[in-house]
């Protein structure tokens, strides 16, 4: 009788040890990656020095981080360029040592600035402020990579369009260079 109760303890402690990161791995499995992170952050609370579950959490972790430069980088293809640079920050916040995610952050910041001078520009341009609007302008273009496919091709064009509408001699037209 001692011998079955014992058995029993063993076999409900071998189940409950299992139930413990049985809810990590069944997000796992189905793809929840943040939400299986954070079931293995649980875990760990409670077996801190488990080298399977820091193993998985880390998984579980790059995983979510990969989902969301993925769609950072789609989005900065689409030229939406706030939300790549949210969904990049979110990436970094799950893993922060990768070097790809912190480029590709710097590169849509840097786009962003770009258009933000090229707003500026084209407000100014509107206003007649000219010379203030070609600064803006030049601004715009040093932020803007002219040897990419990315927003920056089609934002410099952009910015040409509109320096090509103003008559004034300091500002080059479009039809006036020939590369940038």
């Amino acid at each position: 009788m001692r011998a079955t109760s014992i058995l029993g303890c063993l076999l409900l402690s071998v189940l409950l040890a299992a139930c413990a990161t049985s809810k990590g791995d069944k997000l796992m499995k189905a793809g929840q990656w943040e939400e299986a992170a954070t079931a293995y952050q649980e875990d760990l609370r409670e077996d801190a020095s488990n080298p399977d579950l820091e193993a998985k959490l880390a998984v579980a972790r790059a995983r979510a981080a990969a989902v969301h430069a993925e769609r950072a980088e789609a989005m900065l293809k689409d030229r939406n360029l706030p939300g790549a640079i949210e969904a990049m920050k979110h990436a970094l916040t799950l893993a922060p040592t990768n070097a790809h995610y912190r480029a590709v952050l710097a590169e849509a910041q840097r786009y962003k600035e770009g258009e933000d001078h090229l707003s500026a520009g084209q407000k100014l341009l509107k206003a007649g402020r000219l010379e203030e609007a070609a600064e803006a302008f030049e601004q715009a273009l040093g932020r803007l990579d002219t040897n990419r496919r990315t927003p920056a091709r089609r934002t410099e064009s952009d910015l040409y369009e509109c320096v090509a509408t103003a008559d004034h001699a300091e500002i080059p037209k479009c039809s006036d260079q020939g590369s940038v």
